[in-house]
């Protein structure tokens, strides 16, 4: 099992250190985002980022799914835009020192969408 497949993000870890050159061009965001299901490219604020809107079954599950996303960004070092509502969660990534998107941000999406399949 080859960890740096891209469908398996989930078990790859977050870099810490970044340099301009590490911005994801427009083809490789594409390659990575045909293996999540459900996120897709948004332009917010002339950024690139990954957007994707969770469903729960009740307000506390939501809450419970945006703790268990604060975990995992915690112990990664890299933290969502995250928006809880009543039975929904929308979780939004990019890299705020690239001013777009690394992949970080296809890592912790999947690792949110890991999360998500237990909802």
């Amino acid at each position: 099992m080859d960890e740096n497949d891209p469908t398996l993000l989930h078990l790859q870890k977050c870099s810490t250190k970044y340099n301009m050159a590490e911005r994801l061009k427009v083809k490789t965001i594409y390659s990575l985002l045909s293996n999540l299901r459900g996120w897709e490219v948004i332009d917010e604020d002339n950024l690139t980022k990954l957007r994707c809107t969770f469903l729960c079954r009740t307000f506390s599950g939501s809450m419970s799914f945006a703790n268990d996303i604060a975990k995992i960004s915690e112990e990664q070092n890299h933290h969502p835009k995250m928006i809880v509502e009543y039975k929904k969660v929308t979780v939004i990534w990019w890299t705020h020192e690239l001013a777009g998107l690394h992949h970080n941000d296809f890592i912790m999406a999947a690792k949110c969408s890991r999360i998500a399949s237990r909802l």
